[in-house]
């Protein structure tokens, strides 16, 4: 809906006329996927949409949030309404995520908790056929999951008789997931348990531990360069990464996905669109015999990475894709006329975001970084604009180098914060935070900006994860809304509002 009836290019022929053909097509990735990750901007509206794209993209797994503790996007919010979207696609779907707590929490199981971690007691024989028992009651009373994934909390802090008991948290890990997989079997569950090879469990475990082969391991290195190729060696975590991903295909048996962050909500929705980097690795990712591929997506943004999206997808059915051309003929029918300046558009983004993401949180203390992306993004910029010139107004051309371009201020703004900061000019820097303030809540709503903890945080402190905001996207906002992360000033001092709102619609947000 963000597109506002700009969301295909269908081709028009005069003609349709085909001849005698036999085609055979098989898809690199078993598993192509779609996440939807933090569910920000997911509505029981857009979801099927997204569900509806994703099947005339070649997509067939959906990867959604589960659990009873994911009350703000968890898998049985909009159960009933996605069951049947799914299997009219014949669709796979694939629930769980970070989350051991959902199916053991330490409020209701304080007993298999140790103080200051946040992974019970995996050490605990009957912690583990406590947490297997949940899971295995939750999946077997919603017959549609495909794919359970067992994941430990994101940001994992495991008791330290994990580590003496198995040898490593690898080792840990895998005897929970095995546990689990053991668990499901004996219930006769069609159902495959997914583990994640990230952060402290990234390794693979010892022999004596190996994940059973009927798992499916999902890798993800979440805080690699994309300045450069995986396989290049110039940056270290990448080396790494690609190292370890080798080793474990070599040590694994079973099947291997992929996790990609292509569309990362670190990002913070600048246009870090990335073709020739895909390009290279997607291609090489198929190479290592990897089974499955997926990344975010987020409709608050979709228009910003639409690009990526596409490509991806693409090339998770045929790796061998010339991606140069993919994104030629992709410039060409969207944009028409203004294909030239759109390609450059896209030269500068990538080459942007390559320079400012060498590492997961950006490079921002580097001045010559932030100035060159800083100046890729002014000349990204000037190229949408030269886009819109030449669109007919009314056009889906000029519709969306108009949101690119609002994108492209946005991406100005948000990297001058810390240009100027690095420049020591306070009054700059402020002026940055503020218009980027500006262009994110007037644009939240058009498809090129996602409104959430991590686009907020760069121009505001102390921001959590705010609930209202997912209320915000599905227009359920009705409840009373106190505001305490930027009190209100009454007689100079600092007071604490509460405001009710009703069932605005997103218009309505806005004007109230």
């Amino acid at each position: 809906d963000f597109y506002e009836g700009n969301a295909e290019y269908v081709p028009q022929r005069q003609t349709v006329s085909l001849g005698p053909m036999e085609i055979t097509e098989e898809p690199s990735f078993t598993y192509r996927r779609r996440d939807v990750g933090e569910g920000w901007s997911h509505t029981p509206e857009n979801l099927p949409q997204l569900i509806d794209w994703m099947a005339k993209q070649r997509l067939n797994t959906l990867t959604y949030p589960g659990g009873t503790g994911r009350r703000l996007v968890g898998w049985d919010l909009w159960r009933e309404e996605l069951i049947p979207e799914l299997d009219k696609r014949d669709m796979i779907l694939e629930v769980g995520g970070h989350g051991y707590q959902n199916f053991l929490s330490p409020e209701e199981h304080p007993e298999y908790y140790t103080s200051g971690v946040n992974v019970f007691d995996v050490d605990n024989d009957e912690a583990v056929q406590t947490y297997v028992d949940n899971v295995v009651a939750y999946v077997e009373q919603r017959p549609e999951i495909d794919i359970f994934d067992s994941w430990p909390p994101d940001g994992s802090r495991w008791p330290e008789a994990a580590s003496e008991k198995f040898g490593s948290i690898a080792n840990a890990y895998s005897h929970v997931t095995n546990a689990l997989t053991e668990g499901i079997r004996e219930e006769r569950l069609d159902v495959t348990v997914e583990a994640i090879a990230y952060s402290s469990h990234i390794d693979p475990p010892d022999p004596e531990y190996a994940f059973d082969p009927a798992t499916l391991i999902d890798f993800a290195p979440y805080d690699r360069s994309y300045t450069e190729p995986i396989f290049d060696d110039t940056y270290p975590r990448n080396a790494f990464y690609d190292e370890l991903v080798q080793t474990w295909r070599q040590d694994f048996d079973g099947p291997m996905a992929f996790y990609e962050y292509y569309r990362k909500y670190s990002w913070h929705s600048l246009p870090i669109v990335l073709p020739e980097l895909i390009g290279q690795e997607m291609a090489y990712y198929h190479s290592l015999g990897l089974n499955g591929f997926g990344i975010y997506s987020e409709p608050a943004d979709w228009l910003t990475y639409e690009l990526t999206q596409l490509l991806v997808a693409a090339m998770s059915w045929d790796a061998q894709l010339d991606a140069d051309g993919y994104v030629r003929q992709y410039v060409d029918e969207r944009y028409g006329d203004s294909a030239g300046a759109m390609t450059e558009y896209y030269a500068h983004v990538e080459t942007a975001g390559s320079a400012i993401f060498d590492r997961a949180p950006g490079n921002y203390a580097n001045l010559d970084v932030v100035s060159r992306a800083r100046d890729h993004f002014l000349a990204a910029k000037d190229a949408v604009n030269r886009a819109r010139a030449t669109a007919d107004d009314d056009s889906t051309e000029a519709f969306l180098a108009d949101r690119l371009s609002t994108n492209a201020d946005f991406a100005v703004a948000d990297t001058e914060i810390g240009y100027y900061t690095l420049l020591g000019e306070v009054d700059e820097r402020e002026q940055a935070k503020r218009r980027t303030k500006e262009l994110v809540e007037a644009h939240r709503f058009d498809g090129v900006l996602l409104y959430s903890l991590w686009t907020v945080r760069r121009y505001q402190s102390d921001w959590g994860r705010e609930p209202w905001i997912f209320a915000m996207y599905r227009g359920e906002l009705a409840t009373p809304l106190t505001l305490v992360s930027s009190p209100l000033m009454a007689n100079g001092e600092p007071a604490e509002v509460t405001a009710t709102l009703g069932n605005y619609s997103r218009e309505g947000f806005i004007e109230n």
